[in-house]
């Protein structure tokens, strides 16, 4: 019963603040509608100009983006549109090596990722649109390749206050969600589609305290949703 209110503030927050009332189109910083080419350096123009200015939300409207490793950072609330689908880079070369500070057992490794967040506060990822990793490309080399040859679709360390909602996750390298020692999460209408690859759970909350998950579809080629701790810290009120 105790989670309810704090999940509640999290949510609202997130969702009716004023800090989300001010509007960055990726397009305007350079992002073009074009499965063929990159865009990354655009989308994390508009996530830098966002946070700077004190938050607010970054769009991709409808068509098709292709990216490498993004970083989601403080009050930014990343918005796709109906018709909007992200495309992962099928080009290893186009992933960013993160090592968090955070020690875990999953974070003794520089890991890649598609959408990454460390630190943050008050970030979400909402819309009716579609993130897909195409990480049918990616080979598994390896007994514990996750993360290191095959990207991770979303990565979250030690964030406060997270919202994933209402969007459609596809084909992760490896596994499609991970969240780590975050507090204050929330994953709600979320549909996921992950039979591509090797390890393509669909929720991995790693020593996460005060989670809600609800109308939450997941058809995964492993774990469906898993609680776990590869960190001193416990999973709690979930």
């Amino acid at each position: 019963m105790k989670i309810k209110p704090t999940v509640t503030f999290a949510i609202g927050f997130l969702l009716f603040s004023p800090l989300f009332a001010k509007q960055y189109y990726i397009n305007d910083f350079g992002a073009i509608a074009d499965s063929t080419v990159l865009s990354t350096q655009a989308i994390q123009k508009a996530i830098d100009a966002c946070t700077t200015d004190g938050g607010g939300q970054v769009i991709i409207p409808a068509g098709y983006y292709k990216t490498g490793s993004i970083v989601l950072k403080n009050n930014v609330d990343f918005h796709l549109e109906n018709g909007a689908v992200l495309l992962g880079s099928k080009d290893l070369n186009d992933y960013i090596k993160l090592k968090p500070g955070y020690i875990s057992l999953r974070t003794q490794e520089a890991t890649i990722q598609l959408i990454y967040a460390e630190n943050a506060e008050n970030v979400s990822i909402t819309g009716q649109g579609i993130i897909d990793g195409q990480g049918s490309i990616f080979k598994k080399l390896t007994w514990n390749d996750e993360g290191i040859t095959r990207p991770h679709l979303l990565r979250f360390i030690t964030c406060n206050n997270v919202v994933v909602r209402d969007i459609t996750l596809k084909n992760s390298g490896c596994w499609m969600q991970h969240y780590l020692a975050c507090e204050n999460l929330q994953i709600t209408g979320v549909r996921i589609f992950n039979r591509n690859n090797y390890n393509n759970d669909a929720l991995d909350i790693d020593g996460c305290r005060n989670v809600t998950v609800s109308n939450f579809i997941a058809d995964s080629d492993d774990d469906g949703i898993t609680l776990k701790s590869t960190s001193p810290k416990p999973c709690e009120n979930i």
